[in-house]
C-alpha cells in the first residue's frame, strides 16, 4: 500500500470517471482542491471519510490503496511479521519474570532481617 500506487490510481479513476480535474472531484467530494492535488502529488492520503466517499463514487480498492482485494483482506488475517529485535526482548522479558517469580518465593519463606535504625 504505497502512496506511489494510491496517487496514480487517485489520477486513474479521475481519468476513467467524470471527474475530469482535480476541482471536479473536490467539489463532489466537498473538499479543497488541493487535497485532491496533494494525493495526487504523494502528499498524503485520502481520510477515511474521504475514502468512503471515492468507493460510492466507484474508485477500486486497488486504485486508491494499490493492492487486490483479495490480498488486503489476506494481510489482515496475517499476524504482523516479527521485527528482528523481539525475539532477544522477549528472551529478556522470560528471564525477568522468572526472577520475579524467583524473589516472591524468597520473600514468602523469611522475612529479610529488620535494619536497626540509629538515630
Amino acid at each position: 500500500m504505497g502512496i506511489e500506487k494510491t496517487r496514480h490510481g487517485i489520477r486513474n479513476f479521475r481519468g476513467r470517471s467524470r471527474f475530469h480535474s482535480q476541482s471536479d472531484l473536490a467539489r463532489t467530494l466537498k473538499i479543497k482542491p488541493q487535497n485532491v492535488s496533494g494525493w495526487e502529488s504523494g502528499d498524503g492520503f485520502p481520510s477515511f471519510k474521504a475514502s468512503a466517499k471515492l468507493f460510492e463514487l466507484g474508485i477500486t480498492v486497488e486504485e486508491l490503496f494499490g493492492v487486490e482485494y483479495n490480498k488486503m483482506h489476506n494481510l489482515a488475517k496475517e499476524p504482523p511479521p516479527q521485527a528482528a529485535g523481539n525475539e532477544k526482548m522477549e528472551e529478556r522479558i522470560r528471564k525477568l519474570e522468572e526472577r520475579l517469580l524467583e524473589l516472591e518465593e524468597l520473600k514468602g519463606k523469611k522475612e529479610p532481617p529488620a535494619v536497626a535504625r540509629t538515630g
